[in-house]
């Protein structure tokens, strides 16, 4: 069975931008996680049930891994590409659980 990820709406190729932005011979850093585009992930950002994956590189989210999907990698790396800015700064909202 092919999976859920595979499917999403775009007027551009995701899969295209994320191969663009993927940075080949990358080192990776005891201390954090490195994902396919170099950026670094402390283990405080992580859950628990991935923080054995410190000390790695992480693959390109096709069709998705941990945290990610095509659609949403895609999503960001088209702003990226749009910006015609030298610097590019984003943020992601964090969600934050009461009981």
């Amino acid at each position: 069975m092919q999976s859920p990820f595979y499917h999403y709406n775009s007027s551009f190729n995701p899969l295209e931008l994320i191969s663009k932005f993927s940075v080949k011979n990358l080192n990776a850093s005891n201390a954090f996680l490195t994902n396919f585009i170099g950026l670094k992930i402390a283990p405080e950002y992580m859950p628990e049930c991935v923080r054995n994956r410190v000390g790695t590189i992480e693959s390109a989210p096709i069709p998705a891994n941990w945290h990610a999907d095509i659609s949403e990698f895609g999503a960001v790396l088209r702003a990226l590409d749009l910006s015609t800015e030298t610097r590019f700064v984003m943020g992601e909202r964090k969600r934050f659980f009461f009981r």
